[in-house]
């Protein structure tokens, strides 16, 4: 189980587009990672040029939610409903390395912001043609949160909140 002492992202580097990518999990890593080609990883950059991607932590947390309950981590831990998984993380702490915060993860290092809706804007700044962007791996969301669960996200992500509304 991760401890915030650590951080489970690695760098991409791209030689073909001369660009290191800092992988944020559930911030359409797999859909960059595809579009730059191969890439060597990293625990420091590669190149100058960096950047990464961060998601509405709102939208970031269903995401993590629904891809662990594609696995046993819930299950192991009986958690149910989306509500249940907030709370025991937060009673608890983060049980998968998709939970990490984002501020956490990029640890004040230099590099070029996008929110996740501007992924056309990543393809321009790396020089790819925007039409080979595939975004892979889209899940419905059809979480509806409650005040409370939007109260709990926003005290166990309040920095990612901070760093998303000021991009």
């Amino acid at each position: 189980e991760p401890g915030t002492e650590t951080t489970p992202s690695q760098w991409y580097n791209s030689d073909k587009y001369k660009v290191s990518y800092k992988r944020l999990y559930k911030c359409a890593s797999s859909s960059i990672i595809d579009l730059m080609g191969k890439c060597s990883q990293t625990m420091e950059p590669e190149y100058k040029k960096r950047f990464t991607v961060v998601r509405d932590p709102l939208e970031r947390v269903k995401s993590i939610y629904k891809q662990l309950k594609s696995t046993t981590k819930l299950k192991e831990r009986d958690i149910k409903t989306f509500s249940e998984f907030l709370q025991y993380t937060k009673d608890v702490g983060l049980f998968d390395k998709h939970q990490f915060k984002q501020v956490t993860i990029i640890e004040n290092q230099k590099m070029k912001l996008f929110k996740l809706e501007q992924l056309h804007k990543v393809c321009d700044y790396i020089g790819a043609n925007r039409e080979e962007l595939k975004r892979l791996n889209i899940r419905k969301q059809a979480i509806q949160l409650t005040p409370q669960d939007r109260q709990t996200i926003k005290e166990l992500y309040q920095e990612d909140i901070e760093l998303y509304n000021n991009i």
